[in-house]
């Protein structure tokens, strides 16, 4: 009589670990998050306050095999005898049920180079050197925008590289701001550089000055050639 009773308890003990099981399963495949953490946690107490249940129970139950994982989507889980454990992945932090992206770009110093721009992406982040470098963002290198086939000055105007840039300064007898220069016509000026006595010639970045017919000199200074010959 006493292993009868004990046999239908037993049969009792099942039906009611398959019906959990059951609705664990289903949770896991359609509900939440926090329904299914309920249906498990009614589960193990099922388990864990009948001594007999041990001799019914054949397997381990792979919570993280679940549609629905225990787990938070950016977080990984692992499966363990009778349990499991949730770890936030990479880039984001919490307790693995609920995590959180990590903001890269807010630590000091920052993980990207000095002239790098460091984005915040979701469990991530990337650097981008800023104009005037070149580089993979964490390492960024000056670029020497005066040593390239294809100047950014004026032909006639002296490039100086500077820390991530550069300027441009027009050469003596061409004016402008270094990226156009054009010609200073000197002989329009209205005190010519040349003497009285000269014509002067313009010329590209510069000009000449010739002593006109009667003088003689170096245009700069001219003298007539009968004051030279009386002299």
């Amino acid at each position: 009589m006493w292993l009868l009773s004990f046999l239908l308890l037993l049969l009792l003990l099942l039906v009611l670990l398959m019906v959990a099981l059951n609705d664990l399963l289903k949770i896991g495949h359609n509900g939440t998050k926090q329904t299914y953490l309920m249906a498990r946690k009614r589960y193990r107490s099922l388990v864990e306050n009948n001594p007999y249940a041990i001799l019914l129970i054949t397997s381990d139950i792979d919570e993280c095999s679940a549609d629905s994982s225990p787990c938070d989507e950016n977080a990984d889980c692992t499966n363990t005898d009778g349990s499991y454990s949730c770890t936030c992945k990479q880039g984001f932090d919490g307790d693995g049920l609920s995590c959180k992206d990590f903001d890269e770009c807010s630590l000091e110093p920052s993980p990207c180079d000095e002239n790098a721009d460091c984005t915040n992406t979701d469990g991530s982040y990337s650097c981008t050197c800023k104009q005037g470098f070149t580089g993979n963002g964490s390492i960024c290198e000056d670029v020497d925008e005066c040593s390239a086939d294809s100047k950014p000055c004026d032909e006639n105007a002296d490039c100086s590289n500077t820390e991530g840039s550069y300027s441009c300064r027009c050469k003596l007898g061409f004016s402008g701001d270094g990226t156009t220069c054009q010609d200073i016509d000197e002989c329009s000026a209205d005190s010519s550089p040349c003497d009285e006595n000269a014509d002067c010639t313009n010329t590209d970045g510069s000009y000449s000055c010739t002593c006109k017919q009667g003088f003689d000199g170096d245009g700069i200074s001219c003298k007539g050639t009968y004051m030279r010959k009386h002299s």
